[in-house]
């Protein structure tokens, strides 16, 4: 610790603040009066160390706090550290990142932070250095050195200690630093206001989370401001605008902006489903009593059934700066996000968005079984496999052309590849119905991975009136009416109907509980060697579609998958260098998870 102080002498008590203050640890120490250098907030007070903490094997990962108070005035200041674990990972597999980057963001100790607000002249700093005091809070109280961490994280840490549950703590720098510290550990909690980060710590935590990891955002203004770090992570630099930032040019990507601005371009949202821009905002006084709206209280998030269709506003829960996705309807029982700033169509906001509008269905197709209208039941049955698997097949949005772009027409659609272009369509297409183009023996090794009988499918698809939705916002179910159809769906043929779609929604369901999904664009992983055999279906006795060339070692990857053989398997492609259109070279399908070279993958 370095420490200035004129009147010399002082005490220090460390204490570690959880749960309770439990003190540790109580010396006294020396100083001298050390000068204040002009730029202290940019490039730190370089004052000699005074003291230095030892720390025993016995403490407890946490925050700590050394009081210090001085012998002559009794005037007390207070240095907040994190002491992480002894062997990462080994208490807990549970980690909380303190936001320390926020909160020496806002420290105008010697006069500048990275706010003109509460710097001198209204004239912001470009860098702030952690070697400085202060560390001033920036919440509703803005008092204590410390008070960043009192006002936010110090409540939850707090609530999870007395609550029994082991944690393990670190700092935003060991995020940045380390690129394999977050593999000791297997969920990863941010709370309070994280609002700045390096484009290391986010490589690092997104690809945690793609190699299945969790990560939990109780915050917000998350990831709003892209920062670097110098002189051995002891500078924060963030110019807060492109012009006056020297890698404007030369490095984009870590040019210090707004996370979602030219010219970084990556939002928040794909990394957490949400953002700042489409949030709310209180600037001036208390802070208003607001609820939180419960859309579907029986969600998993929730511990336990709500009997309220609100929550959280007599205790503040919803803060002065809170993020949100942009919804196509907020009206709706589970708004849907509209994916135009960067959250993925697969973020839920408080449901998945398909389950909720499965089980809608199944009610509504009971509801009109139990009142005997079977043809409107079988009709539901069919909305079912349509919105979990038909409309994955749709080819609506290749009306325009995507010049040449082999990879849109990949994910965008599981339809026959010839199918997804503007001329075919053009050709084809005669009613809206024809924009489903199935790829049946693709589809039936979707509807065995998830352990569904094929015929079980099928029946509901040639047993039921043809359905169709157009993905506009807010477009009616169409319905192209077959009286042959509908004169054979009887009370028998609607109860075997409901039946199977059920059972098709429950097992999707629990597939969708364990299937690895790559989420915010290319996964990659390294093979062992060329020449590794490529299935058609999760299950090493399907057909051989492809092996790879020698020379292949690494491939794309868009989720993995439990195998029928009780493997695991990766959906791996894989497309000739500098292709732009699919050539025949091109390997979509399945790889076991033995042939992947996992010491050589991220």
């Amino acid at each position: 610790m370095r420490v200035a102080l004129p009147d010399n002498g002082f005490q220090i008590q460390i204490v570690r603040r959880g749960s309770s203050d439990v003190p540790l640890r109580v010396d006294l120490g020396d100083a001298d009066a050390s000068d204040i250098p002009i730029d202290a907030s940019e490039r730190g007070c370089a004052w000699p160390v005074r003291y230095t903490v030892p720390i025993p094997d016995d403490w407890a990962s946490g925050i700590y706090i050394a009081q210090l108070t001085a012998n002559q005035t009794a005037t007390t200041t207070e240095v907040m550290f994190v002491v992480k674990a002894a062997a990462l990972g080994t208490n807990s597999k549970i980690l909380l990142q303190l936001t320390n980057n926020t909160a020496q963001a806002y420290n105008n100790w010697g006069g500048k932070s990275l706010y003109g607000y509460n710097s001198t002249n209204g004239e912001q700093a470009r860098q702030v250095s952690f070697d400085r005091p202060g560390m001033e809070g920036h919440g509703p109280d803005g008092s204590g050195s410390d008070s960043s961490y009192r006002n936010y994280e110090y409540h939850f840490v707090r609530w999870l200690e007395i609550n029994g549950f082991e944690v393990e703590y670190c700092t935003g720098i060991d995020l940045h630093a380390d690129p394999n510290f977050l593999d000791n550990y297997q969920f990863l909690l941010s709370v309070g206001h994280d609002e700045y980060w390096s484009k290391e710590m986010r490589d690092n935590v997104e690809r945690f989370v793609a190699n299945g990891g969790n990560a939990a955002f109780l915050s917000g203004n998350v990831c709003w401001w892209q920062v670097r770090f110098e002189d051995n992570n002891r500078t924060m630099v963030c110019y807060k605008s492109k012009d006056e930032d020297p890698l404007t040019g030369v490095d984009n990507e870590r040019v210090t902006v707004n996370w979602y601005d030219d010219p970084v371009f990556r939002p928040g949202n794909t990394m957490t489903g949400v953002d700042f821009r489409n949030g709310a905002y209180w600037e001036n006084g208390p802070i208003p009593a607001v609820d939180f709206q419960v859309k579907v209280p029986g969600h998993w998030i929730f511990a336990t059934a709500l009997n309220a269709n609100s929550f959280g506003g007599g205790r503040r829960i919803v803060g002065y700066e809170t993020d949100a996705a942009h919804m196509v309807d907020f009206t709706a029982d589970a708004p849907v996000p509209a994916g135009d700033d960067g959250t993925p169509a697969t973020v839920s906001l408080l449901d998945l968005l398909t389950k909720d509008e499965v089980n809608s269905l199944l009610r509504e197709a009971q509801d009109a079984f139990e009142q005997t209208d079977y043809i409107e039941c079988a009709t539901a049955c069919r909305k079912v496999i349509f919105v979990l698997f038909e409309s994955l097949y749709n080819i609506e949005r290749h009306k325009q052309d995507w010049q040449g772009n082999a990879f849109f027409g990949i994910f965008s659609s599981r339809a026959p590849y010839y199918t997804r272009n503007a001329d075919w369509i053009a050709k084809n297409v005669k009613t809206p119905f024809d924009y489903i183009q199935i790829d049946h023996d693709h589809l039936n090794s979707d509807l065995l991975a998830r352990g569904i009988e094929p015929s079980a499918f099928w029946n509901i698809w040639r047993g039921t009136p043809a359905v169709y939705r157009y993905s506009s916002k807010d477009a009616p179910w169409l319905c192209k009416r077959n009286p042959t159809i509908e004169a054979a769906i009887t009370e028998e043929h609607a109860a075997y109907l409901l039946e199977q779609a059920i059972d098709i929604a429950l097992r999707v369901e629990e597939h969708n509980r364990k299937v690895c999904v790559i989420r915010g664009g290319n996964f990659f992983i390294r093979l062992r060697a060329g020449g590794v055999n490529v299935y058609s279906k999760a299950d090493r006795s399907s057909e051989v579609t492809a092996v790879t060339e020698p020379d292949v070692r690494e491939v794309s990857v868009r989720e993995g998958v439990p195998g029928l053989d009780g493997g695991k398997y990766w959906r791996i492609f894989h497309q000739a260098e500098g292709e732009t259109s699919l050539s025949a070279d091109f390997i979509s399908g399945y790889v076991h998870n033995d042939d992947v070279d996992w010491s050589n993958t991220g």
